[in-house]
């Protein structure tokens, strides 16, 4: 990781984000300094706690670039400056409402509390992230349990609550479980989210009629053509798709035909001929 701190690329978005926001707090930390008053205390408090936010977060950046194997993962250094510095900003907030609240719980003195109003937002402010908090934390809880879930009745429950139809998310996850009952996938088929019909489309116990209705959706083709339950027929409609894209996914499934890999292999586009020779080479070596 030291090493990849060397890189000038790296250097510039790393530390460029910590020194220049570092400047910006030490800077406004310096002008408040003479301000006793909890609000300004709170101020100053909460430009160490977002700081902190933003080296943890460039800490943990440079070190997944540095173990990953893909070759694009140094443009996961843009994350720093555009996805860090705003959450340190968000820090900040919640961290300046936190004192404020701690202040206000501890002061002896009328003098040494808040001001009322700033009370109130602070509050606010603590009372809002801690319900957003929990709802993040229950849909995580629902998404883990719609991936691992074998339970049919349990999955088609699952489907049924008033949280699981407006959170994404456990839809997905739900689209994806291969355990996922057929009617409550041809439910998910006709969501208004495209990602939902998307995963819908890649999962394996998916009825055809099903996937015959999200093949007229384009996106959904991508999905279709790694699905290793795809009917025949559709598989030959997809080595015909105009996308490249589409028959360079179908050139990795499984269920495609012999005769259909070795029409793939000689694919006008070499992207897709490349993946329908290395399939081709992979199915003869599972053979001997």
């Amino acid at each position: 990781m030291l090493k990849l701190l060397m890189d000038p690329i790296v250097f510039l978005f790393a530390g460029g984000s910590l020194a220049l926001l570092a400047a910006i707090y030490a800077g406004a930390y310096w002008l408040t300094r003479h301000y006793r008053a909890a609000e300004w205390t709170a101020i100053r408090l909460a430009f160490i706690a977002s700081w902190l936010s933003l080296f943890v977060w460039t800490v943990d950046v440079v070190r997944a670039i540095s173990v990953s194997e893909r070759s694009t993962a140094i443009l996961g250094i843009v994350e720093i400056p555009f996805v860090g510095v705003p959450l340190a900003v968000v820090v900040f907030v919640v961290a300046w409402a936190a004192v404020m609240v701690v202040l206000s719980l501890r002061a002896s003195a009328a003098r040494s509390r808040p001001r009322r109003w700033w009370l109130v937002v602070a509050w606010a402010i603590v009372v809002a992230t801690g319900a957003l908090s929990a709802a993040y934390a229950w849909s995580e809880h629902l998404q883990n349990r719609a991936r691992i879930e074998t339970s049919p009745d349990s999955l088609r429950e699952l489907s049924a609550r008033w949280w699981t139809s407006h959170d994404a998310g456990v839809l997905d996850a739900l689209a994806g479980n291969e355990r996922t009952p057929p009617d409550v996938l041809s439910a998910l088929a006709r969501h208004k989210q495209s990602q939902v019909r998307y995963d819908v489309a890649k999962n394996p116990s998916t009825p055809g009629p099903v996937l015959e209705q999200l093949y007229a959706e384009d996106r959904n083709r991508y999905a279709l053509a790694v699905n290793p339950s795809v009917p025949e027929a559709m598989l030959r409609r997809l080595a015909e798709d105009a996308d490249h894209l589409v028959r360079f996914n179908l050139a990795s499934n499984p269920s495609v035909p012999r005769d259909l890999l070795d029409r793939l292999m000689a694919d006008p586009s070499e992207t897709v001929a490349t993946a329908a020779r290395r399939a081709s080479r992979t199915r003869d070596g599972s053979t001997r």
